[in-house]
């Protein structure tokens, strides 16, 4: 359920962003003989151009949330509530704040509403620490990032 909400969000965010970038370029442009948008994006694209934009932005809704989401597992030697503090400011000098933590799991979110936007409020960090291993899920580029900063702070006393 949570790919389909992800694709229809990224589907609808995209072709939403194409035709505002359309209105401004109509805005801010000369184009005579040219009364409304309509007309302006008929003059400016092929004949059939609309529905290969389209199935464009479908495709790309469909395939991203497949792509751009993962999970990762990180095996700990010792108690993950040891090192809580540690993680926790992992994630406030990322800018995340926690939104949620029933003792077994947290979830992280970024505490700027722009860049929440700019992600699509798809900006959640989920850690699951209720075994070994812990599970963090997410935005992928956010999974890679935590995730090797959790596994350094977990081994730092190893080192």
């Amino acid at each position: 359920m949570e790919y389909i909400i992800r694709a229809v969000k990224y589907f609808f965010y995209y072709t939403i962003i194409f035709f505002l970038v359309i209105a401004i370029v109509f805005q801010f442009s000369e184009h005579p003989g040219v009364e409304t948008l309509q007309e302006f994006f008929q003059v400016s694209f092929q004949e059939g151009a609309g529905v290969k934009i389209f199935l464009l932005f479908l495709a790309f809704g469909l395939i991203y949330p497949l792509l751009g989401f993962s999970k990762k597992e990180i095996y700990t030697n010792n108690d993950f509530g040891q090192k809580r503090k540690e993680i926790d400011g992992l994630f406030i000098s990322a800018h995340y704040v926690l939104k949620s933590d029933d003792g077994k799991k947290m979830v992280w979110v970024l505490r700027n509403p722009v860049m929440r936007a700019f992600r699509v409020y798809e900006d959640k960090v989920t850690i699951d620490y209720s075994s070994n291993p812990v599970i963090i899920s997410g935005l992928r580029k956010d999974v890679f990032r935590f995730g090797r900063g959790i596994e350094y702070i977990m081994q730092k006393e190893n080192l």
